[in-house]
């Protein structure tokens, strides 16, 4: 029993290093409550060539496959939203690293009880 265990730990942690997280850290106030969580998708690109879309949970984090950093040497990542078109985030061109972090800012205007996209 303890070998089966072990086996599928060992697994389950080969399988976590194959992937890169991207965490957005929303920087919400209290007068942004349109903002409270939501599914966001950013775009990967290499060489200015969209590779793969990815969505991100209701936390901000998505993953994507070291293999493909690997494979384009450097991937940027875009973030597509409600009113937000496209948004250059990061360059990753590090496989090595486990998590990104990117803080957003959003903050946007209102006008009649909207968002005022930026």
């Amino acid at each position: 029993m303890k070998l089966i265990f072990s086996f599928i730990l060992t697994v389950l942690i080969f399988c976590k290093n194959d992937i890169t997280e991207i965490k957005l850290n929303y920087n919400r106030t209290t007068d942004n409550q349109v903002w409270s969580n939501g599914i966001d998708v950013l775009t990967i690109k290499a060489s200015g060539k969209e590779i793969q879309k990815v969505l991100t949970d209701e936390t901000g984090t998505a993953a994507i496959n070291k293999a493909m950093i690997n494979k384009h040497g450097a991937v940027d990542v875009f973030l597509t939203s409600i009113g937000v078109e496209e948004l250059y985030l990061t360059t990753i061109d590090n496989a090595a690293i486990d998590l990104y972090e990117v803080n957003i800012p959003r903050h946007y205007r209102f006008k009649f009880d909207r968002a005022v996209c930026p």
